[in-house]
């Protein structure tokens, strides 16, 4: 079963395929900027825009979910009305996007199923350090999108929902992720994994500000591919390690982003992806477990349990003393 039926979302419709991007899925984005003069934007038929009081600016907001070549039509509006409103209002790049605004990427994940999820999530985790290389150095540590090596909890969320996915099945998938992953949890991780009940997406936050179309286009490129990599055929958290053991850490990189690996440095990689296997392998480890199997029912009630288990060794003990005599 794929999260449109668990969470009660309808599919989004096919479109028309795009040569610039790796997939025809549907992506989601919210480009802030800084300033106070949205009204100088002119009309726009991709995009919303909304306050932003967090950066005293606004938000450009796609106008819902686009793929393909609509997709691509949105971006490019997006950075000649940019262009336009910086050259007339007399700003520079840097000032329209400082070190505060940031590019919200929402990636479709209703086509997935759980296990597909999962293992999007291992990719993701895996990769997050690299992730946060690639974009400005002063997205990482940033308290609006928490790498989860800075948000510990988030690994703990993910592998309590895991847990109840391999013992219970799709069945009470949807009650974990409302549960789990409420907005108030997670929202600021830089994988917010709120997004995920609440648009049935998965939102990348640490991209800084931009509206330039080549670094959009590319930045929507590298995670589409990731995911895509997740979708592959058998393709299950516990053989995306094996995977690793069998050819490396770097090819397994290579393998995942293909042409979009040379856009990363290499210097430090193994050992941050490294970092990164260690995160996930925390909830692989539960994804491990056999399906149905509770983990709760493994651990004695209380107190009162152990002390019958010591007492019941003890006169067995005892009992055996009494027969040597």
């Amino acid at each position: 079963m794929n999260l449109s039926r668990i969470l009660g979302i309808n599919q989004l419709p096919t479109v028309t395929h795009s040569s610039l991007f790796k997939t025809t899925d549907h992506i989601g984005l919210e480009i802030e900027v800084q300033g106070d003069e949205a009204r100088y934007v002119h009309e726009l038929s991709n995009w919303r825009v909304v306050p932003e009081g967090s950066i005293r600016g606004f938000e450009l907001v796609l106008a819902g979910p686009k793929a393909g070549e609509e997709l691509l039509e949105a971006i490019c509006e997006a950075e000649e009305v940019m262009d336009r409103y910086i050259g007339e209002r007399g700003r520079s790049f840097e000032q329209a996007f400082p070190e505060m605004t940031s590019v919200h990427c929402h990636i479709n994940v209703l086509d997935m199923t759980i296990d597909q999820l999962i293992s999007f999530l291992t990719l993701s985790i895996m990769f997050e350090s690299i992730l946060y290389n690639y974009v400005a150095s002063h997205r990482n540590k940033n308290h609006f999108c928490l790498a989860t090596l800075d948000a510990q909890d988030i690994i703990e969320r993910i592998k309590q929902f895991v847990r109840v996915y391999r013992s219970q099945g799709d069945q009470n998938a949807r009650s974990a992720l409302n549960t789990l992953f409420s907005q108030s949890r997670t929202k600021y991780a830089g994988i917010n994994l709120s997004a995920i009940r609440q648009y049935g997406s998965l939102e990348f936050r640490m991209h800084q500000g931009t509206h330039r179309a080549n670094d959009l286009i590319r930045w929507v490129n590298i995670i589409q591919t990731i995911k895509a990599y997740a979708m592959g055929e058998g393709r299950t958290p516990s053989n995306i390690l094996e995977t690793k053991q069998e050819v490396g850490i770097t090819t397994l990189f290579q393998q995942v982003l293909g042409d979009y690996s040379m856009h990363f440095e290499t210097d430090g990689l193994e050992q941050e992806i490294l970092d990164g296997i260690r995160q996930a392998q925390d909830f692989v480890g539960a994804y491990n477990e056999p399906a149905g199997f509770n983990a709760m029912a493994a651990i004695p009630d209380g107190d009162g349990s152990l002390y019958d288990i010591y007492r019941a060794s003890v006169s067995h003990d005892e009992d055996e003393e009494d027969n040597d005599e």
